[in-house]
C-alpha cells in the first residue's frame, strides 16, 4: 500500500516519465490559428480562419491540422486562400490547410480559409510539423519529427439528445438495481452466518 507521503514523490517521478516518453510535442506559441465564426441561416455556423507565423526560429509549417466531427456532412463550401489548399477527411475526422510552397514563412499571416459547419464552434487543437530555413522537417535530439500544437476553436460533434440516451439508462438502470440487491442478498447472507 502506498503512504500518503510517498504518493507526491511518486506522481512527480510519473510525471517526469511521461515528459521523457513523449519529447515529440512542442506547443506552438508563436503559431497562432486564428478562428472567426458566425452562425448564418439557422442551420450552419460560418468559420474563417487566419494563421500567423511569428516564430524565431525560422520554422515554416507546411501542413496545419485540425481535428473535426467525422461525418460527411460536417465541413461543407471548404475553401483555400491563392496558393493553399484545405483538405477534409471526413472518415479520420481531420481538416488540413496546406502551403503550396513555404508560405506559412517566419512573419506572414495567411487569412482566407473557410468553410461552413452544422456544428457549434468548441475548444479545439491544432497539430503541425516544422521545417527549418534548409527545408528540413524539424526533429528531436533522438531524429523523429517534433509536433507543434496550439489551441483554437474549430466544429464540435453535438452531445447526444435526450432522446438518444433514454434508451441507454432504461438498458443500464435495470442491470444496477439487480447487482445491487445481489449484493444486499450477499451481504445479508454472510451476517447471517456470523
Amino acid at each position: 500500500m502506498i503512504q500518503a507521503r510517498q504518493l507526491p514523490r511518486l506522481l512527480g517521478l510519473g510525471g517526469a516519465i511521461c515528459a521523457f516518453l513523449a519529447p515529440g510535442i512542442a506547443h506552438g506559441q508563436a503559431l497562432v490559428v486564428s478562428p472567426t465564426v458566425s452562425p448564418f441561416n439557422g442551420v450552419f455556423y460560418h468559420y474563417s480562419y487566419s494563421v500567423t507565423n511569428d516564430t524565431t526560429q525560422g520554422y515554416d509549417y507546411p501542413v496545419i491540422t485540425l481535428g473535426v466531427p467525422s461525418q460527411s456532412s460536417a465541413i461543407q463550401n471548404l475553401f483555400a486562400p491563392s496558393g493553399f489548399n484545405a483538405y477534409f477527411d471526413s472518415v479520420q475526422g481531420t481538416l488540413d490547410f496546406a502551403e503550396g510552397a513555404q508560405a506559412f514563412a517566419p512573419g506572414a499571416t495567411v487569412s482566407g480559409f473557410q468553410f461552413d459547419s452544422p456544428f457549434a464552434p468548441a475548444a479545439a487543437s491544432w497539430t503541425a510539423l516544422a521545417v527549418d530555413a534548409a527545408g528540413l522537417v524539424v526533429t528531436d535530439p533522438n531524429g523523429n519529427p517534433v509536433q507543434f500544437q496550439g489551441p483554437t476553436l474549430a466544429p464540435s460533434a453535438p452531445v447526444p439528445e435526450a432522446s438518444t440516451a433514454i434508451p441507454f439508462i432504461l438498458a443500464i438502470v435495470p442491470g444496477l438495481i439487480f447487482f445491487g440487491l445481489r449484493r444486499r442478498r450477499s451481504a445479508a447472507a454472510s451476517a447471517g452466518a456470523e
